[in-house]
């Protein structure tokens, strides 16, 4: 029986958009939202996100499918998904994919709350290292450390399990690329059409690069830089890879792919 493993990128909406109505507690979730975790927030404030999250949660685990639907970009495209294609949720594991942040833990954990309260499927959230828009460069690292962990899961090129990607929610930036990586590594990339209430599919597409003769070429040079080992030299390196002695996101996946 073929498994399916979904990897859902997850933004903060869920835990953003209902503090609207609240506008002090609107302006805090939004001046911490790259807050990496609690201690990086004033007690006062957290005490008050928290308490805010947790009323949040009761909430939660008492909506309907049509509700949690509404609620969740996530959950709308995931859940319409599979009754579209009569997949019982037995079958089905999916991997919350967020920020590394302590608002993204928060809103991951209220997708999380109502899958297991509900039983509807398998599922864990994962925090993605140092994946945040605070600057440029955190965030480049981040799309690198995507790459990583998603290339070391047991599902991807599993002939025993198909690998989803839904792209639905999340932030633009992230939910982009991962789009991108699914082209690479996913049975089938999903997202909602504008309508609310179809999917679009994209299929794995048989795109093809030359990162295995390029790096077979240089070999030991790429596996230092994997490795964090500084080179005396990096200008014979693909620059479109390499950026600041690190891989950038795309030079990750060239080496994973490798």
């Amino acid at each position: 029986m073929k498994q399916y493993m979904i990897y859902n990128t997850c933004g903060t909406s869920v835990l953003t958009n209902p503090a609207r109505v609240d506008k002090s507690l609107w302006d805090n979730l939004i001046k911490y939202s790259n807050a990496k975790s609690e201690n990086d927030i004033s007690n006062d404030i957290y005490a008050t996100i928290e308490k805010y999250w947790y009323d949040l949660i009761d909430k939660w685990e008492s909506y309907s499918i049509d509700e949690a639907k509404h609620k969740s970009a996530e959950l709308n495209s995931l859940l319409t998904w599979q009754e579209l294609n009569h997949i019982e949720s037995q079958k089905c594991y999916c991997y919350l994919l967020h920020t590394d942040t302590c608002l993204g833990a928060l809103a991951a954990q209220l997708v999380e709350s109502w899958l297991n309260k509900h039983q509807y499927m398998g599922c864990e959230c994962v925090r993605i290292d140092n994946l945040n828009t605070a600057n440029m460069d955190s965030f480049q690292r981040g799309l690198s450390c995507l790459v990583k962990w998603i290339f070391g899961q047991p599902s991807i090129d599993s002939q025993q399990q198909k690998c989803i990607f839904n792209v639905a929610g999340g932030f633009k930036a992230v939910s982009g690329f991962t789009q991108i990586l699914g082209q690479f590594v996913a049975d089938e990339t999903i997202y909602m059409f504008e309508d609310g209430h179809n999917i679009l599919s994209i299929p794995k597409l048989p795109m093809k690069w030359d990162e295995i003769e390029s790096i077979q070429r240089y070999f030991d040079d790429y596996h230092k830089i994997a490795l964090g080992i500084p080179l005396p030299n990096y200008d014979h390196l693909n620059t479109l890879w390499i950026k600041d002695r690190n891989f950038t996101p795309w030079g990750q996946i060239a080496w994973e792919k490798a």
